[in-house]
């Protein structure tokens, strides 16, 4: 009975840490956060900015996390997983030296 308690508990905890990530706005006052919205506006949110926002994130912040990658998700209206995946090519492409 302990072990599907705990089961359930485990569950819920994630379910309810998704749904406050997936309405993580972020705060505006940062400048780094405005750089990041700048760049979406100056670019009429379309996805096909999705690389650029993304280097954006990662110059600004030095990383780019689960709630950043929340936001351009939210805010470009593209899938989490076209973010997810497209968070490594930056990377991957300095790594590469092209």
């Amino acid at each position: 009975m302990t072990n599907k308690t705990t089961l359930i508990s485990e569950t819920l905890e994630q379910t309810e840490s998704k749904d406050t990530c997936k309405h993580y706005v972020p705060d505006m006052s940062d400048k780094r956060w405005k750089l990041v919205a700048a760049t979406m506006k100056k670019n009429n949110y379309n996805p096909r900015a999705l690389i650029e926002v993304l280097h954006v994130v990662q110059d600004s912040f030095g990383y780019v996390d689960y709630d950043a990658m929340t936001y351009i998700a939210r805010e470009l209206k593209v899938p989490f997983s076209k973010v997810y995946g497209g968070h490594f090519l930056p990377w991957l492409y300095e790594q590469a030296g092209w």
